[in-house]
């Protein structure tokens, strides 16, 4: 996906946020390699990593192979905290009016922590390379741009130990696999390890390939097999902790616990590995790919923050067996034709890809849904007005 298609060809605010210029003149040609790195800041004082980005640019920075260009995105959306946060920054920015670009963008940087954080994406083809830049930064600066190496590089030659069996190499799992971090320490990981371990037998009991990996995070040796005495799976090595913490970045782990499933090809099904365990404890949906329905709850209804939503609501719980019969046939069209139009790139996301979802307004208040800027309403009366659906997946109405 090319930056034009990612963000148009607004313009952007020069440095000190009060004039004007176009994307292409304040960032190498469109067809240029470089990365580029998005700075998001808000209205509170961000002096410190500024000053530190600030030289990271004039000086490890500009001497890579690859240049980095840095661009400013404001979460402010009033005007003065704003220019606030845009003032005394010596980058370019996106202006505060061009909030759809802005959630477009954010939803490309999968930025999860708070302001400030600094993503960075590869050009020209905007693959995202770590969403946690700001941490790597303080912490490992000779290592720009922080590409992750290959699971299967990583942990390679490392034997992972297991409780139940003798310690087995990563090449040598076959299936899905599942990346734990958790801690002994950690009240809810303590909490939500037991669950995790019955959803796990349930799931290799209906002949899945299905092996967990624990990731420690803690602080002694004694936690560590103290809590992995609790657990039938395989452990990365207590003593590899830079192993631990690479994986941590790898996955973009921001709080544990956290759970990662990976296909046999160690690419990413989910990183919402532990609300899939709570909601679907008996693994029904295992391995938890994204569905073409979603039944709306509080956890779900975040999704519509990613991306544009169709809702089918209906009166009562009764009726979702019919909501989700009615909406399927649409949604499974739109789905296949989405596969002819994705190229061969995983980060080849379709613009507006539109996610599907059925609730009653037992467990929704809809005022909830009424604080998204664009939406489209439909009353169906009847299972023929389901051709308003399609409509709706005509005009993909950004969110």
């Amino acid at each position: 996906m090319a930056l034009k298609r990612l963000l148009g060809t607004a313009d952007v605010l020069l440095a000190g946020g009060e004039t004007a210029a176009p994307l292409g003149a304040v960032l190498p040609p469109e067809a240029a390699a470089y990365v580029l790195g998005v700075y998001v800041v808000c209205a509170q004082q961000c002096d410190e990593f500024t000053l530190a980005l600030s030289e990271f640019c004039a000086n490890a920075a500009a001497d890579a192979p690859q240049k980095l260009h840095v661009l400013v995105l404001s979460i402010e959306e009033d005007e003065q905290p704003f220019l606030d946060s845009v003032r005394d920054l010596p980058w370019p920015a996106l202006p505060r009016t061009a909030s759809h670009k802005k959630m477009r963008l954010l939803r490309r940087l999968r930025v999860k922590g708070s302001a400030p954080s600094l993503a960075l994406l590869e050009m020209p083809s905007t693959r995202l390379i770590t969403s946690a830049a700001r941490e790597k930064l303080t912490q490992q600066p000779e290592n720009f741009p922080w590409h992750s190496r290959p699971l299967k590089e990583a942990l390679k030659d490392v034997e992972l130990s297991s409780n139940e069996d003798k310690p087995r190499r990563y090449h040598d799992l076959k299936g899905y696999k599942g990346f734990y971090f958790s801690a002994n320490w950690c009240p809810p990981c303590k909490a939500f390890t037991p669950q995790l371990v019955e959803t796990y037998h349930k799931i290799r009991a209906k002949g899945h390939q299905f092996d967990v990996i624990f990731v420690s995070s803690d602080r002694s040796e004694s936690s560590f097999e103290q809590y992995r005495c609790t657990m039938p799976w395989l452990a990365v090595p207590f003593e590899l902790g830079d192993l631990r913490k690479e994986l941590a970045a790898t996955f973009d782990v921001q709080g544990i616990p956290s759970l990662v499933v990976v296909d046999p090809d160690d690419r990413v099904v989910t990183d919402e590995g532990r609300q899939e365990v709570c909601d679907d404890p008996l693994g029904k949906h295992f391995p938890w790919h994204e569905r073409r329905i979603y039944p709306l709850t509080e956890r779900t209804m975040l999704r519509m923050h990613d991306r544009p939503a169709v809702i089918f609501l209906v009166e009562s719980e009764d009726e979702l067996t019919f909501a989700e019969g009615a909406l399927m046939p649409t949604a499974q069209k739109y789905w296949n034709s989405l596969k002819g139009n994705k190229s061969e790139s995983a980060d080849d996301e379709v613009e507006n890809e539109l996610q599907f979802f059925i609730g009653s307004d037992v467990c929704l208040n809809f005022r909830t849904i009424q604080c998204y800027r664009q939406k489209l309403f439909f009353e169906m009366k009847s299972s023929k007005n389901c051709n308003s659906v399609k409509k709706i997946t005509k005009t993909r109405q950004i969110v």
